[in-house]
Protein backbone atom coordinates (compact mmCIF):
# COMPACT_ATOMS: atom_id res chain seq x y z
CA UNK A 1 0.00 0.00 0.00
CA UNK A 2 1.65 3.46 -0.86
CA UNK A 3 4.76 3.92 -3.31
CA UNK A 4 7.27 1.55 -3.25
CA UNK A 5 10.56 2.69 -2.03
CA UNK A 6 13.41 3.40 -4.38
CA UNK A 7 16.25 1.75 -2.03
CA UNK A 8 15.32 -1.72 -2.49
CA UNK A 9 17.49 -5.10 -1.58
CA UNK A 10 15.86 -6.58 -5.42
CA UNK A 11 15.25 -5.16 -8.63
CA UNK A 12 12.55 -3.52 -10.99
CA UNK A 13 10.82 -6.12 -12.31
CA UNK A 14 10.69 -5.59 -16.32
CA UNK A 15 6.69 -5.81 -16.02
CA UNK A 16 6.03 -8.02 -19.51
CA UNK A 17 6.67 -12.40 -18.91
CA UNK A 18 5.83 -14.51 -21.78
CA UNK A 19 5.91 -17.81 -21.26
CA UNK A 20 3.82 -21.08 -22.46
CA UNK A 21 0.73 -22.77 -20.20
CA UNK A 22 2.21 -25.97 -18.74
CA UNK A 23 1.14 -28.96 -20.73
CA UNK A 24 0.53 -31.73 -17.92
CA UNK A 25 -1.29 -29.44 -15.37
CA UNK A 26 -2.16 -30.34 -11.80
CA UNK A 27 -4.33 -27.60 -11.54
CA UNK A 28 -6.69 -25.58 -13.65
CA UNK A 29 -5.14 -22.51 -12.79
CA UNK A 30 -1.47 -23.87 -12.92
CA UNK A 31 0.81 -21.52 -13.89
CA UNK A 32 4.06 -21.85 -15.67
CA UNK A 33 6.78 -23.03 -12.85
CA UNK A 34 9.56 -20.20 -14.85
CA UNK A 35 6.93 -17.32 -14.58
CA UNK A 36 6.46 -17.60 -10.80
CA UNK A 37 10.61 -18.11 -10.57
CA UNK A 38 10.54 -14.78 -12.39
CA UNK A 39 7.66 -13.10 -10.12
CA UNK A 40 9.64 -14.11 -7.11
CA UNK A 41 12.38 -12.12 -7.63
CA UNK A 42 10.32 -8.51 -6.25
CA UNK A 43 10.75 -10.72 -2.84
CA UNK A 44 14.35 -10.40 -1.36
CA UNK A 45 16.46 -13.12 -0.83
CA UNK A 46 15.69 -15.02 2.08
CA UNK A 47 12.17 -13.28 1.94
CA UNK A 48 8.73 -15.19 2.99
CA UNK A 49 6.15 -15.24 0.05
CA UNK A 50 2.77 -15.95 1.25
CA UNK A 51 0.25 -17.71 -0.91
CA UNK A 52 -3.29 -17.60 0.58
CA UNK A 53 -4.92 -20.09 -2.59
CA UNK A 54 -2.15 -22.37 -3.45
CA UNK A 55 -3.57 -24.52 -5.67
CA UNK A 56 -0.92 -27.19 -7.22
CA UNK A 57 1.74 -25.44 -5.29
CA UNK A 58 3.43 -23.29 -8.13
CA UNK A 59 4.52 -19.98 -6.63
CA UNK A 60 5.78 -21.94 -3.86
CA UNK A 61 7.81 -23.77 -6.13
CA UNK A 62 9.35 -20.42 -7.54
CA UNK A 63 10.03 -19.40 -3.95
CA UNK A 64 12.20 -22.29 -2.69
CA UNK A 65 13.94 -22.20 -6.28
CA UNK A 66 15.16 -18.36 -5.78
CA UNK A 67 16.13 -19.04 -2.53
CA UNK A 68 12.54 -17.44 -0.74
CA UNK A 69 10.99 -18.99 2.22
CA UNK A 70 6.82 -19.85 1.53
CA UNK A 71 3.60 -20.53 3.49
CA UNK A 72 1.09 -21.55 1.38
CA UNK A 73 -2.90 -22.14 2.42
CA UNK A 74 -5.10 -24.75 0.57
CA UNK A 75 -8.06 -25.61 1.39
CA UNK A 76 -8.64 -28.81 -0.75
CA UNK A 77 -6.84 -31.97 0.45
CA UNK A 78 -6.27 -33.04 -3.10
CA UNK A 79 -4.20 -30.12 -4.23
CA UNK A 80 -2.98 -29.04 -0.76
CA UNK A 81 -1.32 -32.81 -1.52
CA UNK A 82 0.15 -31.69 -5.24
CA UNK A 83 1.39 -29.00 -3.98
CA UNK A 84 3.23 -30.51 -1.42
CA UNK A 85 4.68 -33.08 -3.95
CA UNK A 86 5.67 -30.41 -6.30
CA UNK A 87 7.38 -28.27 -3.83
CA UNK A 88 9.30 -30.99 -2.22
CA UNK A 89 10.21 -32.19 -5.68
CA UNK A 90 11.62 -28.25 -6.25
CA UNK A 91 13.58 -28.56 -2.63
CA UNK A 92 14.95 -31.85 -3.68
CA UNK A 93 16.30 -30.86 -7.30
CA UNK A 94 17.24 -27.14 -5.54
CA UNK A 95 19.35 -28.97 -3.38
CA UNK A 96 21.31 -31.16 -5.97
CA UNK A 97 21.75 -28.45 -7.96
CA UNK A 98 22.95 -25.77 -5.08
Amino acid sequence: NGPMPSERDVECLPGFYEYSAPRDREHVAQKPDGLMADIAQICKPGGVILDPFMGSGTTGIGAVTTGRRFIGIENDAVHFATACRRIEDAQRQTRLIG
